[in-house]
């Protein structure tokens, strides 16, 4: 990248990951992100954000754990192989993420339901 253009907004990555099957395009712009001086921190929140919105399986939430967990151990080291780690551990969650968006998102709706009837609240009225 030149020194004139500037790093993306990991809000972008949102955007992207709204469309089936970006998978290549969603890891196209992690590398460019993280290749143009962005921060890992703001790429895990946006890709934790994600996550939640989504209508996710235990099994991704653990995932994501896993590979944030795995980039903390990399961190600590320096070197290439650290690196190359570090960035392989972002573009797998990020491909596993995009691969599986957007879903049909009705745990958020099921939970403001819930919600409602918690609190007493009439959801039909006749």
């Amino acid at each position: 990248m030149g020194a004139t253009e500037e790093v993306p907004q990991p809000a972008e990555l949102l955007e992207i990951l709204n469309k089936q099957q970006q998978v290549a395009p969603a890891a196209e712009w992690v590398i460019r992100y993280l290749r143009s001086g962005g921060k890992p921190e703001p790429l895990f929140n946006v890709l934790g954000h994600a996550l939640l919105r989504e209508d996710a399986e235990f099994h991704t939430f653990q995932m994501y754990e896993a590979a944030v967990a795995e980039y903390d151990r990399w961190a600590s080291e320096s070197g290439p192989f650290a690196e190359k780690a570090r960035e392989t551990l972002i573009l797998a969650v990020t491909r596993y993420l995009a691969s599986h968006a957007p879903t049909s998102r009705e745990t958020p709706h099921t939970a403001k339901i819930a919600w409602r009837l918690h609190r007493g609240e009439k959801l039909f009225e006749e």
